[in-house]
Protein backbone atom coordinates (compact mmCIF):
# COMPACT_ATOMS: atom_id res chain seq x y z
CA UNK A 1 0.00 0.00 0.00
CA UNK A 2 1.21 3.30 -0.77
CA UNK A 3 0.19 6.08 1.63
CA UNK A 4 -1.22 9.29 0.24
CA UNK A 5 1.02 12.30 2.26
CA UNK A 6 -1.52 14.93 2.78
CA UNK A 7 0.87 17.22 3.69
CA UNK A 8 3.27 17.32 1.46
CA UNK A 9 4.67 20.53 0.43
CA UNK A 10 1.52 22.50 1.74
CA UNK A 11 2.66 23.15 6.04
CA UNK A 12 5.60 25.49 5.30
CA UNK A 13 6.77 27.17 8.84
CA UNK A 14 4.84 28.52 11.23
CA UNK A 15 6.11 31.83 13.17
CA UNK A 16 3.60 33.91 14.28
CA UNK A 17 2.71 35.38 17.99
CA UNK A 18 0.38 34.42 20.52
CA UNK A 19 -1.68 36.78 22.09
CA UNK A 20 -0.12 38.79 25.22
CA UNK A 21 3.29 36.58 24.62
CA UNK A 22 6.74 37.12 22.89
CA UNK A 23 6.77 33.39 22.17
CA UNK A 24 6.99 32.48 18.72
CA UNK A 25 5.01 29.77 17.30
CA UNK A 26 6.63 26.34 17.38
CA UNK A 27 3.83 24.00 16.75
CA UNK A 28 2.10 24.31 13.28
CA UNK A 29 -1.34 25.16 12.98
CA UNK A 30 -2.89 21.68 11.80
CA UNK A 31 -4.76 19.78 13.67
CA UNK A 32 -4.79 15.90 13.18
CA UNK A 33 -7.08 12.81 13.76
CA UNK A 34 -6.60 9.46 12.78
CA UNK A 35 -10.11 7.11 11.80
CA UNK A 36 -8.85 3.49 10.87
CA UNK A 37 -11.83 1.06 10.30
CA UNK A 38 -13.68 2.69 7.60
CA UNK A 39 -16.66 3.17 9.95
CA UNK A 40 -19.24 5.87 9.89
CA UNK A 41 -18.52 8.53 12.47
CA UNK A 42 -21.03 9.27 15.23
CA UNK A 43 -23.16 12.71 15.67
CA UNK A 44 -20.95 13.09 18.92
CA UNK A 45 -17.40 12.70 17.02
CA UNK A 46 -19.38 15.02 14.06
CA UNK A 47 -20.29 16.98 16.92
CA UNK A 48 -16.25 17.64 18.24
CA UNK A 49 -14.52 17.84 15.14
CA UNK A 50 -16.89 20.99 14.51
CA UNK A 51 -15.92 22.23 17.53
CA UNK A 52 -12.43 22.38 16.19
CA UNK A 53 -13.33 24.04 13.50
CA UNK A 54 -15.33 26.74 15.08
CA UNK A 55 -12.39 27.32 17.67
CA UNK A 56 -9.92 26.97 15.52
CA UNK A 57 -11.11 28.02 12.38
CA UNK A 58 -7.66 28.83 10.47
CA UNK A 59 -6.51 25.32 11.17
CA UNK A 60 -5.68 22.49 9.14
CA UNK A 61 -7.69 19.66 10.06
CA UNK A 62 -5.98 16.26 8.48
CA UNK A 63 -7.68 12.74 8.90
CA UNK A 64 -5.55 10.06 8.44
CA UNK A 65 -6.36 6.51 7.59
CA UNK A 66 -5.77 3.40 5.53
CA UNK A 67 -5.50 5.83 2.55
CA UNK A 68 -2.57 8.07 3.69
CA UNK A 69 -0.75 6.31 6.35
CA UNK A 70 0.86 3.06 6.51
CA UNK A 71 -0.49 0.75 8.95
CA UNK A 72 2.59 -1.42 8.63
CA UNK A 73 5.52 1.15 9.89
CA UNK A 74 5.70 -1.10 12.97
CA UNK A 75 5.04 -4.58 14.07
CA UNK A 76 2.26 -3.13 16.98
CA UNK A 77 0.50 -0.88 14.16
CA UNK A 78 0.13 -3.92 12.00
CA UNK A 79 -0.68 -6.38 14.38
CA UNK A 80 -3.21 -3.66 15.96
CA UNK A 81 -4.98 -3.39 12.38
CA UNK A 82 -4.91 -7.10 11.59
CA UNK A 83 -6.91 -7.73 14.54
CA UNK A 84 -8.93 -4.32 14.42
CA UNK A 85 -7.68 -3.36 17.51
CA UNK A 86 -8.05 0.50 15.90
CA UNK A 87 -7.39 2.34 18.99
CA UNK A 88 -4.40 0.80 19.50
CA UNK A 89 -2.92 1.65 16.20
CA UNK A 90 -4.13 5.32 16.87
CA UNK A 91 -2.33 5.35 19.73
CA UNK A 92 1.26 4.46 17.71
CA UNK A 93 0.57 6.42 14.19
CA UNK A 94 -0.44 9.30 15.73
CA UNK A 95 3.12 9.95 17.41
CA UNK A 96 4.90 8.78 14.48
CA UNK A 97 2.40 11.82 12.76
CA UNK A 98 3.75 14.19 15.05
CA UNK A 99 7.09 13.46 14.88
CA UNK A 100 7.26 13.71 11.42
CA UNK A 101 4.97 16.83 10.70
CA UNK A 102 4.34 18.62 14.01
CA UNK A 103 1.26 19.64 14.50
CA UNK A 104 -2.07 19.11 17.55
CA UNK A 105 -3.25 15.36 18.15
CA UNK A 106 -7.30 14.84 18.89
CA UNK A 107 -9.38 12.08 19.49
CA UNK A 108 -12.59 12.38 17.71
CA UNK A 109 -13.83 12.61 21.01
CA UNK A 110 -12.40 15.79 22.46
CA UNK A 111 -14.97 18.16 22.75
CA UNK A 112 -12.57 21.78 22.39
CA UNK A 113 -14.34 24.51 24.31
CA UNK A 114 -11.72 27.20 23.66
CA UNK A 115 -9.11 27.89 21.19
CA UNK A 116 -5.40 26.29 21.05
CA UNK A 117 -3.66 29.10 20.13
CA UNK A 118 -2.44 29.17 23.42
CA UNK A 119 -0.38 26.32 23.33
CA UNK A 120 1.43 26.89 19.99
CA UNK A 121 4.28 28.63 21.27
CA UNK A 122 5.64 25.46 23.64
CA UNK A 123 8.04 22.42 22.10
CA UNK A 124 5.41 20.36 23.09
CA UNK A 125 2.43 20.05 25.10
CA UNK A 126 0.54 17.36 26.49
CA UNK A 127 -2.63 16.71 28.75
CA UNK A 128 -3.94 14.10 31.71
CA UNK A 129 -6.64 11.87 31.05
CA UNK A 130 -6.95 10.31 34.26
CA UNK A 131 -5.75 11.98 37.87
CA UNK A 132 -2.43 10.50 37.37
CA UNK A 133 -1.82 9.66 33.52
CA UNK A 134 -0.59 11.44 30.87
CA UNK A 135 -3.06 10.72 27.92
CA UNK A 136 -1.86 11.74 23.94
CA UNK A 137 -5.44 10.38 22.74
CA UNK A 138 -7.13 13.92 24.63
CA UNK A 139 -4.77 15.87 22.88
CA UNK A 140 -1.07 16.99 22.70
CA UNK A 141 1.04 18.93 20.51
CA UNK A 142 4.21 19.71 19.38
CA UNK A 143 6.82 20.73 16.95
CA UNK A 144 7.90 18.68 13.77
CA UNK A 145 10.90 16.00 14.97
CA UNK A 146 10.59 16.54 18.53
CA UNK A 147 12.75 14.67 20.75
CA UNK A 148 10.58 13.72 23.72
CA UNK A 149 8.03 12.59 20.70
CA UNK A 150 10.43 10.43 19.38
CA UNK A 151 11.17 8.88 23.08
CA UNK A 152 7.22 8.10 22.93
CA UNK A 153 7.37 6.86 19.13
CA UNK A 154 10.61 4.71 20.28
CA UNK A 155 8.79 2.53 22.65
CA UNK A 156 5.99 1.79 19.98
CA UNK A 157 8.87 1.34 17.38
CA UNK A 158 10.35 -1.60 20.21
CA UNK A 159 7.52 -3.96 20.52
CA UNK A 160 7.67 -7.05 18.30
CA UNK A 161 4.69 -8.76 16.92
CA UNK A 162 3.85 -10.54 19.81
CA UNK A 163 3.53 -7.89 22.15
CA UNK A 164 0.73 -7.78 24.42
CA UNK A 165 -1.38 -4.36 23.66
CA UNK A 166 -1.36 -2.02 26.69
CA UNK A 167 -3.57 1.26 27.07
CA UNK A 168 -1.42 4.36 25.76
CA UNK A 169 -2.25 6.11 29.56
CA UNK A 170 0.38 3.42 30.97
CA UNK A 171 2.58 2.87 27.89
CA UNK A 172 3.59 6.80 27.62
CA UNK A 173 3.39 7.99 31.18
CA UNK A 174 6.09 5.55 32.47
CA UNK A 175 8.08 7.50 29.97
CA UNK A 176 7.61 10.95 31.42
CA UNK A 177 8.64 9.03 34.50
CA UNK A 178 11.89 7.90 32.78
CA UNK A 179 12.55 10.95 31.19
CA UNK A 180 11.45 13.80 33.98
CA UNK A 181 12.92 12.06 37.64
CA UNK A 182 10.89 15.18 38.83
CA UNK A 183 7.74 14.47 37.19
CA UNK A 184 4.83 14.57 39.34
CA UNK A 185 1.84 12.50 38.32
CA UNK A 186 -0.92 14.66 39.83
CA UNK A 187 -3.51 15.84 37.78
CA UNK A 188 -3.66 19.33 40.06
CA UNK A 189 -0.40 20.48 39.26
CA UNK A 190 0.85 22.44 36.01
CA UNK A 191 4.21 21.38 35.16
CA UNK A 192 7.10 22.31 32.68
CA UNK A 193 10.23 20.82 31.60
CA UNK A 194 12.27 22.08 29.01
CA UNK A 195 9.88 23.90 26.85
CA UNK A 196 7.61 21.06 27.31
CA UNK A 197 4.30 21.60 29.27
CA UNK A 198 1.67 19.61 31.01
CA UNK A 199 -1.55 21.05 31.40
CA UNK A 200 -4.40 19.63 33.66
CA UNK A 201 -6.65 18.31 30.39
CA UNK A 202 -7.09 19.97 27.42
CA UNK A 203 -11.43 21.40 28.60
CA UNK A 204 -9.52 23.51 31.32
CA UNK A 205 -5.51 24.25 30.53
Amino acid sequence: QNAVNPLEGDLGTCILQSKGDNRKMSIPKVIHYCWFGRGEKSELMQKCISSWKEYCPDYKIIEWNEDNFDINFCPYSAKAYEERRYGFLSDAARLWIIYQYGGIYLDTDVELLRSLDDLLGYEAWFAYGRATEINTGSGFGANKGNEFVKKLLDQYMSFSSTVKFEVCTVLDTQVFHKNFPDFAANHDVRQEYNGIIIINDIWRY
